[in-house]
């Protein structure tokens, strides 16, 4: 049976969706992900960090709005 697809437009309950396709985004080629280091010793893990970026549209990757979300019905 095949699934039927729609897409929409991301919103602020996809942040924690989104931080992992941008976190899982960024670690090839080296399986690490640069955030990673940058925030050593803060206390603020890679994650977090991509989420408040998302929040605040800091993100290189675009706003929340400009993602598309594809879901399988």
């Amino acid at each position: 049976m095949l699934a039927t697809l729609s897409t929409r437009k991301a919103t602020t309950a996809d942040i924690p969706f989104l931080a992992r396709i941008e976190y899982e985004a960024s670690l090839p080629p080296l399986n690490h992900c640069f955030w990673e280091d940058m925030l050593e010793g803060t206390g603020t893990t890679a994650l977090q960090f991509i989420e408040a970026e998302l929040r605040t549209d800091a993100s290189n990757w675009g706003n929340v709005a400009d993602f598309l979300i594809l879901e399988a019905g």
